[in-house]
């Protein structure tokens, strides 16, 4: 025990006199942690706190036209800004590649009555199919379409969700021209506000729950992806101060002098690995205490510690483990190589 005692401490001194390699252990991981972390927390907040400005033009006037747009600021995923309904086409566009607004909808001029009509020939086939007496005589006119422009950098997934979005919107007016058609026909005098409401809210809830092993409710941030993979990332950069250290001590003959002495070769493997191991696990304490305390203090979302802590211990130990016995394999490896002439001298 008093030789693997000495051996430790000898590691550790050569470690600290190594200023390169304990800044590359230490100072770039964590400069790297919190400059990736916080342009991912940009991202993350983009994708799902801000709204997706859009471009409203309403060339109509009806009440369907107005319902609609109501729908849409109820959707929720929008930041709605209107503008005149004498806006040209080249005018919207021009406001679009001026960053006003990423997608821009054209309600058109005669929607409201093209709706109307569409639902009161859809109520009258309604009626009929149920005996009732109704005038089908007359077609109605094909609605005309709500036009959709986007800008070029969005992704189809993206476009395709709001897409769903508003069709969504235009279902529901269409379905309340419809019900509103349907009560006068039967009833000969206007649908109530409070059954409409009553009608259209009666719709089935969706709950979103996020799963997780531990039945923890944390939706992952941009802090919970960058903390435990720089961690990592620091673990094996002490490839190249343990690694440097084995080559050193064996260019200046203190490898062969430690071999002439009484003792054997594996403490000196095991002292290498108890001492790196232990600076892994001290990276990960200060990566993780820099995204518990630091993060919250300069803006960025903080770390949430997993409630199973030995679980944690565990995957640290074997994370450091594995990057020990990295930096001590490769440089035998590559003199293993040397000796049989590939790769050329010089490699180290």
């Amino acid at each position: 025990m008093f030789k693997l005692r000495a051996t430790i401490l000898k590691d550790i001194r050569i470690l600290t006199r190594d200023k390169v390699g304990l800044t590359l252990m230490f100072v770039m991981p964590i400069l790297l942690a919190i400059v990736i972390t916080a342009i991912q927390n940009g991202t993350f907040e983009l994708v799902n706190d801000n709204k997706v400005p859009l471009l409203l033009c309403n060339k109509d006037t009806g009440e369907a036209s107005r319902q609609l747009v109501q729908a849409i600021q109820k959707i929720g995923m929008f930041e709605l800004k209107q503008v005149t309904k004498d806006e040209t086409e080249k005018q919207i566009t021009g406001r679009m590649h001026a960053k006003d607004a990423l997608v821009a909808i054209v309600i058109p001029q005669n929607f409201s009555a093209t709706i109307g009509a569409q639902a009161a020939n859809i109520s009258a086939k309604a009626l009929n199919k149920f005996g009732l007496q109704s005038d089908t005589g007359r077609a109605a006119a094909a609605v005309e379409p709500v036009t959709l422009y986007y800008h070029p950098v969005l992704q189809q997934s993206f476009r395709s969700s709001i897409q769903g979005a508003l069709r969504s919107a235009l279902q529901l007016v269409e379905n309340k021209q419809i019900l509103k058609n349907l009560y006068f026909s039967l009833n000969q005098k206007e649908l109530p506000a409070s059954f409409e409401n009553e009608m259209m809210s009666k719709q089935a809830g969706i709950n979103e729950i996020p799963i997780s092993r531990n039945g923890s409710r944390n939706i992952p941030n941009a802090t919970q992806h960058n903390i435990p993979a720089w961690t990592i990332f620091a673990m094996f950069f002490i490839v190249i101060s343990l690694g440097s250290s084995i080559v050193r001590e064996k260019l200046n003959g203190s490898f062969v002098r430690l071999k002439t002495l009484p003792t054997s070769y594996l403490v000196a493997l095991l002292s290498k690995q108890i001492a790196y191991m232990a600076v892994t696990l001290v990276q990960t304490a200060a990566i993780f205490s820099i995204g518990v305390w630091l993060f919250p203090l300069i803006g960025l979302p903080a770390l949430n510690i997993p409630a199973d802590k030995w679980a944690l211990l565990i995957v640290s130990v074997v994370c450091g483990w594995c990057a020990v016995s990295y930096a001590i394999c490769r440089p035998m490896v590559l003199e293993r190589c040397q000796l049989c002439c590939w790769p050329p001298s010089g490699v180290y």
